[in-house]
């Protein structure tokens, strides 16, 4: 099926090229008259990703104008240079760019993971469920604070059981808003709260408890469970007083508000329980 073109203004060069260090270098000196700072955070972000193997094409140009100056794309290249590895990028030499352009220069809306996996990687449901989770999970086991989509996915590869048993308690499979939600059921639990769920279930802690932690939480009746008090919270909840009297929902909302900080202290936080970490890759779990 052919594309209709529409009106074409002008030619741009637009080619895939790879490349290096010293190739950054030299465009860089081509860099526009005061451009914003590098985002140093962002480079090093980048670097991590280009080193070890999850950067990936994007149409999103380095860019050059008429003149020859570069004016999109600088702290790719700075990454370029500091990871030391040559990568394959999009470049548009010849853009018709003026000053008044630059006012929408990466003003775009900014895409979630679940944006990402649901137009690019959509054939797999347990990458769709757990992603939050995975994030969350080697932000806490690896105090990893950049998490890229190719990191969540090798890691979702690499443990798919105990993801998905996550995922699927930690939210209502019919969906509804985000935990806190004042109208219907909440739609999940925070990430954060998951993989203390996750730690506990692999310390040996009792699966119906965790399971009816989830129940109370979901059902949007309080926020946490503590543990001292997690026999009296259930008994409550069997028996159908919670919440016959203001005191007794009071008094449940904060134990389980407290559980939910005590969990996530006590296995990992704290680490008082710690779980072997789970595998970031399919291949170090083969090895």
């Amino acid at each position: 099926m052919e594309i209709n073109y529409g009106n074409v203004i002008q030619d741009v060069k637009g080619y895939i090229m790879r490349i290096t260090p010293d190739i950054a270098r030299e465009w860089l000196e081509r860099n526009i008259k005061n451009n914003r700072n590098p985002k140093y955070t962002g480079i090093t972000k980048y670097a991590t990703d280009m080193r070890n193997g999850n950067w990936g094409l994007s149409p999103d140009a380095i860019a050059f104008d008429v003149n020859g100056v570069l004016f999109n794309g600088q702290n790719r290249l700075h990454a370029v240079i500091k990871s030391g590895v040559a990568i394959e990028a999009f470049v548009v030499f010849d853009f018709p760019m003026n000053r008044y352009d630059f006012l929408h220069l990466d003003n775009g809306i900014k895409r979630s993971f679940r944006d990402m996996i649901r137009t690019g990687y959509s054939d797999d449901e347990d990458v769709k469920i757990g992603g939050d989770i995975a994030s969350a999970y080697i932000y806490a086991k690896y105090h990893d604070r950049h998490v890229s989509p190719n990191m969540r996915i090798d890691f979702i590869k690499a443990n798919r059981d105990i993801v998905r048993w996550a995922a699927l308690l930690c939210r209502h499979m019919t969906g509804g808003a985000r935990s806190g939600a004042k109208n219907g059921r909440a739609g999940r639990v925070p990430s954060v709260v998951a993989v203390a769920l996750m730690e506990a279930y692999m310390c040996g802690e009792n699966e119906e408890v965790l399971k009816a932690f989830v129940n109370a939480y979901l059902d949007n009746i309080f926020n946490g469970l503590d543990q001292k008090q997690i026999n009296y919270i259930m008994e409550l909840r069997e028996t159908k007083h919670l919440g016959t009297t203001a005191e007794n929902l009071n008094i449940a909302k904060s134990y389980v508000k407290a559980f939910a900080r005590h969990l996530t202290r006590r296995y990992v936080t704290d680490n008082d329980y710690p779980a072997p970490r789970l595998k970031l890759r399919v291949e170090e779990q083969e090895a």
